[in-house]
């Protein structure tokens, strides 16, 4: 294989799509089953419940699946993650260090799925083809009150970088702050950043939303309420049945506006090279040496 040529598995193409949605729905089907079998909430979101509501199944663009969870469940989630066995893996800041965001991932064992990024940051963190956990706070009732939080919380978010943002020893200034900075516990730096929104309990607000993920548009994307999430409904996808908010129609209508008008955009994440047949391990250490291209 040449230099700077990407493997056929990263090209994208739609054979492959198919084989990495079989992966995504084998996730989808094992946190299913783990919540089901501990009475914990949990349903399908965002392009996933889209899918689901207009199209019974994945969005033609869509490359992922997304899940959500009120916070009293997640937590108990998390602290179930030992119950993914191989070649399962329960990501999150508890179980795989310098994982930096504020939601979880189930990823699968011996697959890739490496956000350009992620690479480039060189975090060491397991990156498997996954589905993501979002999780839903409370929200405070007035608008200042929202914005100073927001604003604590992108403090936290940025006190985290310097964990992940690479800086290659070259740049001696940016690399020796990173380096003294590391020093600090990044446990402890999670936990800040999390209990910067996790203190605003669900059960407390009549307002909720997904703090991790677009933490800028709380204001712009409107009022997500908590009693859209008080019951649910089962959905068919690809063929499964799927747990979805019973107020889902609020919900998406909140979020997407008119949403059984079809409206192409990309995706959250962007490229993402996928190889459904090699560890994530093996892709990067020949990206590393030069050989691909991600």
């Amino acid at each position: 294989m040449e230099k700077n040529e990407r493997p056929a598995e990263c090209t994208g193409a739609m054979g492959l799509m198919a084989e990495v949605r079989e992966v995504q729905l084998s996730l989808m089907r094992m946190l299913l089953e783990v919540c089901g079998r501990h009475g914990i909430d949990v349903w399908v979101d965002s392009g996933t419940l889209l899918g689901a509501v207009r199209e019974k199944g994945f969005i033609p663009w869509d490359d992922d699946i997304d899940m959500i969870m009120l916070r009293e469940g997640y937590d108990r989630l998390v602290a179930l993650a030992k119950e993914f066995e191989p070649p399962f893996f329960f990501q999150c800041a508890r179980t795989d260090r310098l994982y930096y965001h504020g939601h979880a991932q189930l990823r699968m064992d011996g697959t890739a799925a490496i956000l350009p990024g992620d690479a480039e940051a060189r975090v060491p963190f397991h990156q498997g083809i996954f589905i993501d956990i979002f999780v839903l706070d409370g929200v405070p009732d007035t608008r200042e009150e929202r914005l100073a939080a927001v604003a604590e919380t992108e403090r936290w978010a940025k006190r985290l970088k310097v964990f992940y943002e690479y800086r290659p020893p070259r740049q001696v200034g940016p690399f020796l702050r990173r380096q003294i900075a590391r020093l600090r516990s990044f446990a402890k730096c999670f936990d800040g950043y999390e209990w910067s929104f996790k203190k605003y309990s669900v059960a407390g607000c009549p307002r909720v939303y997904n703090w991790a993920v677009n933490l800028g548009k709380m204001e712009e994307r409107g009022a997500i309420m908590r009693r859209w999430f008080e019951g649910t409904v089962m959905l068919e996808f690809e063929g499964m049945a799927v747990p979805a908010p019973k107020g889902y129609h609020e919900y998406l209508t909140a979020i997407y506006g008119d949403y059984m008008t079809p409206c192409k955009q990309p995706t959250a994440h962007g490229h993402v090279c996928f190889d459904t047949r090699r560890s994530y391990k093996e892709v990067l250490a020949e990206w590393r040496k030069g050989k691909i291209e991600l």
